[in-house]
């Protein structure tokens, strides 16, 4: 090993000094893997907003007009939702969906064409958590 007139040396490291550097590097990749959870788990915990409404969408097939909608509960519990379509004006029965703590549901509602023969449906989805007033998602689609 070769060392300047300072006394630093410069020469190929040693196993314990290569450990080191290892150990070093491995506990600096667990702390960035820490921060990331957290971080992601602060996003998630602090939107103040447990319950999306994801995906919206419809399918016109040759007989009815299919709409989904993917209801995510961010939830720690257990959460029921009430979905209310309106077709046309009109209010269908409601549907109650219970959603497990972190899951999602898709929700699939048909609407038959012969119902509206001459096409033009507007359709109005309402979603609502159980025990509160607040709309979470309200999506109308123009079906024809």
């Amino acid at each position: 090993m070769s060392t300047d007139d300072r006394g630093l040396d410069h020469g190929p490291p040693s196993a314990s000094r290569w450990r080191r550097i290892r150990l070093a590097i491995a506990a600096s990749i667990l702390i960035l893997i820490a921060l990331w959870a957290y971080s992601g788990y602060q996003s998630v915990v602090h939107t103040g907003k447990f319950t999306e409404v994801r995906n919206q969408e419809f399918v016109r097939t040759d007989d009815e007009w299919v709409i989904k909608l993917d209801i995510v509960n961010l939830d720690r519990i257990t959460q029921t939702y009430y979905i209310r379509m309106k077709i046309n004006g009109e209010n269908e029965p409601a549907q109650v969906i219970p959603v497990n703590a972190g899951m999602k549901y898709s929700y699939i509602y048909h609407v038959q064409r012969s119902r509206f023969p001459s096409g033009g449906v507007v359709a109005t989805s309402t979603v609502v958590r159980d025990g509160d007033s607040e709309v979470i998602d309200e999506s109308t689609f123009y079906l024809n």
